[in-house]
């Protein structure tokens, strides 16, 4: 198979207007599946969490057309990358030589690096260091057309892709999701992981945040 015969990774969109509309419709399924479970400190955040993605949409969309980066602007295929779309060390494990080998390509295909970019930064399982973010974006984006806007471009999608690991984490307040990580370990204890992963949650939520109060 040649390389451009391969799919499209999961939700894998190539526009700032198209990652909005995902996380976006996220947040809805988010905040109808806590208000319908009756927890209100759930809902309570996830209403929070709501105001605060209307904020970062006006802040990256006012600092994107600062850059003359246009919302509806699609990445050309040139600038596109393959990724696993669950990039992170979440899913790696280190060879006896000391090499990084990762998995999980379930839903791999093309996508947009700067969503690759944002998940690896984001995802709280095994967390990046953030000293290592500005180097790590310049040595993956160099060698594809444009790497200065893609670069800007990644900065503006690490608040919003910070967002959508809140909706992931909070996943456990969805029935369905509930159902499947109950289906995987039936001992769970619901109660328990839900706290848990409301407090993940809450620490995302500052590094939001801290983040939006520092992009220009």
């Amino acid at each position: 198979m040649h390389a451009g015969e391969l799919p499209l990774a999961s939700e894998g969109v190539f526009s700032l207007v198209r990652h909005f509309e995902l996380i976006g419709r996220r947040l809805a399924r988010l905040d109808a599946s806590a208000r319908d479970g009756g927890d209100s400190e759930a809902s309570a955040f996830i209403n929070q969490l709501i105001d605060d993605w209307q904020r970062l949409v006006d802040r990256v969309s006012m600092v994107a057309a600062l850059h003359s980066l246009p919302l509806d602007l699609e990445l050309t295929p040139a600038q596109r990358c393959l990724s696993a779309s669950d990039f992170g060390f979440h899913n790696a494990l280190r060879r006896h030589d000391g090499g990084i080998v990762f998995l999980d390509f379930e839903y791999a295909g093309w996508d947009d690096p700067t969503r690759m970019l944002g998940d690896f930064f984001s995802q709280p399982a095994v967390p990046v260091p953030l000293s290592s973010y500005v180097s790590f974006v310049e040595r993956s984006l160099r060698a594809l057309p444009g790497p200065e806007d893609l670069s800007t471009r990644a900065r503006l999608m690490r608040p919003v892709y910070l967002v959508k690991w809140c909706c992931i984490v909070l996943g456990v307040f969805d029935p369905e999701t509930l159902a499947r990580r109950k289906f995987a370990n039936p001992a769970l204890d619901e109660a328990q992981v839900k706290h848990h992963q409301l407090r993940v949650a809450c620490g995302l939520q500052q590094s939001i945040k801290r983040v939006l109060h520092e992009l220009h």
